[in-house]
């Protein structure tokens, strides 16, 4: 694929023969073709291809190092190969299970994320289709745990209506003094005219 196109075509996650820990690697092939030969298609590609130039990238070093400058505590990390078959796409995660339960693979133990807590984007990379998300661990929600924010929202909500009750008493005692004020300014004209009337009779 990548001598056909001319593009960078990265692999599915492999285990380096060199690797001594746990963790994926992903090789990265960049065709190198005859100078000064027209590239237009494929064929012309395949005709005047050189070699190759290969990246052999470590993910979780190269992953590590990303995000280095983030604070990321109690937030889990995981990276996904979404162009990869099922069962083979997971292609990092520093979940502390992993140091818990050592016998386990990075696959096997990886849990799934907390229902509508987490934060992903997908993005393109050597041809391949990786989605990264970041996921709280039971740490993070025990130091924020929902009732505390249900708490906050009924409070808010009651607080709201004890404003909104305040406001009701106020615009019903508001109209009563105006009806005792009308109420009065009606029978000081009545009793006023009354006294016109008599005077002029």
């Amino acid at each position: 694929r990548a001598r056909d196109t001319g593009q960078p075509i990265a692999s599915s996650r492999i285990r380096l023969v060199q690797e001594t820990g746990r963790q994926f690697g992903i090789l990265i092939f960049l065709p190198i073709y005859a100078r000064a030969m027209p590239q237009e298609d494929s064929q012309a590609r395949r005709e005047h291809l050189q070699g190759f130039a290969l990246g052999v990238l470590r993910i979780d070093d190269m992953v590590t190092e990303a995000l280095k400058p983030f604070d990321r505590q109690d937030v889990e990390c995981t990276i996904y190969d979404r162009t990869a078959p099922v069962g083979h796409r997971l292609l990092f995660t520093d979940g502390p299970q992993l140091n818990e339960a050592p016998h386990l693979t990075m696959e096997s133990s990886r849990r799934e994320p907390h229902a509508g807590i987490q934060a992903g984007s997908n993005l393109e990379f050597a041809g391949r289709r990786w989605t990264v998300l970041f996921t709280p661990t039971a740490a993070f929600l025990a130091a924020h745990r929902p009732w505390e924010a249900r708490a906050v929202i009924t409070g808010g909500f009651l607080f709201c209506g004890l404003i909104g009750t305040i406001l009701l008493v106020m615009a019903a005692r508001t109209a009563m003094i105006e009806r005792v004020v009308v109420d009065r300014d009606r029978d000081t004209f009545v009793a006023n005219r009354r006294e016109q009337l008599d005077r002029v009779e």
